[in-house]
């Protein structure tokens, strides 16, 4: 186990701003292309803690069992590192379990709500209320999973995990080109390696002169009576060099097979160096023979670029005549053999392979001179006939809606008949070989039970023989090709090389028309969407120059499109007579997306539109892009809840007027002296409507400060418990007087928290206040507190009508209101006063509710943080 260096936690941040920062990870990620798979994914790891503000999460790398062999596991802001059993030990079955197996992202907004937490829980110890996970793709192989949780709900959101899980594909991305780079590179030594020992052992260009000579090097570090080199043959191992038996290559048999060599078959088969003679007994090597009896011998198998060649045999009449190091030697020296039969061969076949290569140069400029998939196809067939000289060929793509074969082109023999005739998954030589991925050459259709005859009988030709093979598409095939009846000599595995290689080209040649077709398309689309937008767009070069503008911005801005292209938006004056463009044309230049407010004046009427400003590339080119909102009714709407608020004093006049009844009445008794009426709850009246008038004016005035971040906390460590029971002692006469059982609940003892015990005072007796009036004569209203994890929250619950499902996240939202006929009636600034004096605290507000079951809101405060550090609960 280790720590991970885990970056400083970042204070609360905007949903935009910390997908900002996720879009951010991007870059630095791309900074680390060529390092290690396991610090890229401690890179992304750190980097969405950091940004996302987690204190819980894990990240698991799988092997190819799917059984964890690495972890980062982030507990209560702790990061440790976790390699093999340990990383096993901490994996637990859940939402990460879910997600590898699924291979798709998940975001679960709120874990109280969501009935699939139950299942998932089990992969984290900590309590969580939201949660998002994705897998670690690369090469479509799973590699690993992320999994991050948050202790409020709604954390999250998709817009999260839409970055995230492109961040993951980008990770995957790195780490494969990492794997490919270093495959690459140790192909690269090999090559080098092998072809600097080829040119030591090749001075001769007669192989079996090579392989004597390497055979006498060879017994000048290893002592032996007899050696041979097998090499493979068609049917058997073929001898090559015999030196100190008492046979030669020459008296051996052509061949030697598993009945007249066994010995030689075991060792072919094991794969690896080996030696025996542990005793003293004479061993059978038929059929070879030494003239003392044999009673050790070593074997190394001859392997070059991955194939095996053959086989080398030292022989001794002495017991364990072959050390451990011997056998090291031997495998050398064996490398060398198998490089210098490898050159020979590929010697051979040079003068074909560069007839062959220089043909599919040919074949590869053909089809890469066009983007036009039809023109592609007639070309590859084309090359086909050229490549093998056969009667007929043709070309099927698989439709990607049913998974038929549709054959699309033809040539030769029958090609008319053949176009248009669709396969079924499976059917047929071409079917059997889209279904496999694996070519298939067939010399006598007619024996082949694969064989769909109905082709023949719908073109008029008799197939002879096929040739099929897969066009593979980033591991997909998505079609193939077929050559029938060569014309000279039959097919042969060349013939099968070389049609695979005309495939591979064809694949990306059709990859490449697809794509193009796909980008004309989608530009197509975003000219139309262009066009028929309902928001105004402009377009512009990086200098300002407008270069296009769809009808409403001609509209808006009371000129044609003729008259607005090529004039400069960033001279263009608002309505005020401000550079509002060039003012933000920088930022935009610098890659940041812009965001501000103009007033145009178009045909005498001013409008308000809110700009937003970014580069994009259209058909690679960088422009500038201006999308305008009319937000001139919410301009308006605005207003309307500025001029409410006036609206807001005739609030004040309810307990304005008890103040002054009570007041009255209370002279009057003073003044008669009359006993019958209690001064005491004269005075009682006067001071709670007093107090009530006094928590409005004050919630009033703190939304203005706390909206704008102003306002001048009083804070100080405060036990929480005395301030909740003068909040209910203060209310219950009122609930009293509603006939409403007002109860509470909570520890006698609570942690403290940093607050500002007014301004707390007045959000939980909002809360009380809101719950007494709406609940009916009989109701219930209960007051509980609780430690959770880091935090005290508080719940006020009540049995009323309780909130539509539409309206619980909008109820916090100035001068809103539930609205219900005869329910009371408010300024709707009360739960606005809550939410943002809980958030001013570093708290969280919300609200759980079912229609017709009640309501339970409830907000969160931090514990001070010495309790916390102190161990305090």
């Amino acid at each position: 186990m280790s720590k991970a260096e885990l970056p400083t936690p970042l204070s609360a941040t905007s949903e935009t701003q910390r997908q900002v920062q996720l879009y951010a990870i991007s870059n630095e990620l791309n900074s680390l292309v060529g390092h290690s798979p396991i610090k890229v994914l401690r890179c992304l790891f750190t980097a969405l803690i950091t940004s996302t503000n987690v204190k819980s999460g894990h990240l698991f790398v799988f092997d190819k069992e799917g059984k964890p062999e690495f972890c980062l596991l982030l507990k209560a802001g702790q990061l440790n590192e976790y390699e093999g059993p340990q990383a096993s030990h901490y994996y637990k079955p859940g939402l990460t379990e879910w997600v590898y197996r699924q291979r798709r992202g998940v975001l679960v907004t709120n874990t109280a709500i969501d009935p699939r937490w139950s299942a998932w829980a089990t992969s984290f110890e900590e309590p969580a209320g939201s949660a998002l996970a994705v897998p670690i793709l690369a090469a479509s192989q799973l590699i690993g999973a992320i999994a991050l949780t948050a202790v409020p709900p709604d954390h999250f959101s998709e817009t999260d995990l839409s970055i995230i899980t492109t961040l993951a594909d980008q990770t995957g991305v790195i780490i494969e080109n990492a794997r490919l780079n270093t495959l690459t590179a140790q192909k690269l030594n090999l090559i080098q390696a092998l072809h600097q020992t080829a040119h030591t052992i090749n001075a001769s260009l007669d192989l079996e002169q090579t392989l004597y000579t390497i055979l006498d090097h060879l017994n000048q570090t290893i002592a032996y009576q007899g050696a041979a080199i097998l090499l493979q043959a068609d049917e058997g191992l073929q001898p090559a060099t015999v030196k100190g038996f008492e046979q030669t290559s020459t008296s051996l048999p052509t061949i030697l097979t598993p009945t007249n060599a066994s010995a030689f078959f075991r060792a072919l088969h094991q794969g690896r160096v080996i030696g025996v003679g542990a005793e003293a007994k004479p061993i059978e090597l038929d059929p070879l023979t030494l003239v003392k009896p044999i009673r050790s011998y070593a074997t190394a198998p001859l392997t070059a670029r991955g194939e095996n060649l053959g086989l080398i045999i030292l022989a001794s009449h002495k017991s364990r005549a072959y050390s451990d190091q011997d056998l090291v030697t031997l495998n050398a020296f064996a490398d060398h053999i198998a490089i210098a039969v490898a050159n020979h061969r590929l010697e051979q076949k040079t003068d074909r392979r560069l007839q062959e290569l220089a043909f599919l140069v040919k074949a590869g400029q053909a089809i890469s001179s066009t983007l036009n998939l039809d023109r592609i196809l007639h070309l590859l067939l084309e090359q086909v006939r050229d490549l093998l000289g056969i009667d007929a060929s043709s070309i099927a793509l698989r439709d990607e809606q049913t998974g038929e074969l549709v054959f699309e082109v033809a040539s030769g023999e029958g090609a008319v008949g053949v176009l248009g005739i669709r396969l079924k998954p499976g059917q047929g030589i071409a079917g059997w070989v889209a279904e496999t991925g694996k070519p298939l050459l067939v010399q006598d259709v007619y024996k082949d039970s694969r064989f769909f005859p109905d082709i023949d009988k719908k073109t008029g030709m008799t197939t002879q023989a096929i040739l099929c093979v897969p066009i593979v598409l980033k591991g997909r095939v998505v079609g193939i090709i077929e050559a029938l009846n060569p014309t000279q000599i039959s097919f042969d595995e060349q013939a099968v090389e070389l049609l695979n290689a005309l495939a591979g080209l064809a694949a990306t040649a059709i990859n490449n028309a697809r794509l193009f077709a796909r980008v004309h398309s989608a530009e197509d689309r975003y000219e139309k969407l262009f066009k028929d937008s309902v928001n105004p767009i402009i377009i512009t070069d990086l200098k300002g120059h407008i270069v296009d503008v769809n009808r409403n911005a001609c509209l808006l801005l009371g000129q044609d499109q003729e008259s607005l292209r090529g004039a400069n938006l960033t001279h263009f004056r608002s309505a005020d007579g401000r550079l509002d463009f060039a003012s933000y044309h920088n930022q935009i230049l610098s890659n940041q997306e812009a965001v501000f407010q103009t007033a145009i004046l178009s045909n005498g009427q001013r409008t308000t539109v809110e700009i937003t400003g970014k580069k994009i590339s259209l058909k690679g080119t960088s422009l500038i892009q201006w999308i305008g909102r009319d937000i001139s009714a919410e301009i308006e709407l605005e207003q309307t809840r500025e001029d409410l608020i006036h609206m807001i004093v005739h609030d004040l006049r309810n307990p304005l007027s008890n103040i002054m009844n009570s007041l009255d009445v209370l002279y009057d008794v003073i003044d008669e002296q009359d006993d019958s009426v209690s001064r005491t709850e004269l005075l009682s009246i006067a001071q709670r409507s007093g107090k009530r008038l006094q928590n409005l004016i004050n919630s009033i005035l703190d939304i203005s400060w706390l909206e704008t971040g102003q306002a001048m906390l009083k804070t100080r460590a405060t036990d929480p418990v005395p301030l909740l029971r003068d909040a209910v002692e203060f209310v219950s006469p009122q609930a009293e007087m509603g006939e409403i059982n007002l109860s509470a609940r909570f520890a006698e003892t609570l942690p403290q928290v940093e607050i500002d015990s007014d301004m707390i005072l007045r959000v939980v007796l909002n809360l009380l206040d809101n719950a007494i009036k709406f609940t009916q004569v009989g109701g219930t209203v209960k007051l509980t507190a609780k430690v959770m994890d880091s935090v005290i929250e508080v719940a006020i619950a009540d049995n009323g009508p309780g909130i539509p499902a539409g309206q619980t996240k909008t109820i916090f939202d100035k001068f809103t209101r539930v609205r219900r006929e005869n329910g009371p009636k408010g300024t709707g600034l009360g739960l606005t006063f809550c939410r943002l004096a809980v958030k001013a605290h570093g708290g969280h507000i919300w609200v759980e509710s079912k229609l017709g079951q009640g309501a339970t809101f409830r907000f969160t405060l931090p514990i001070c943080a010495e309790k916390k550090e102190n161990g305090s609960p």
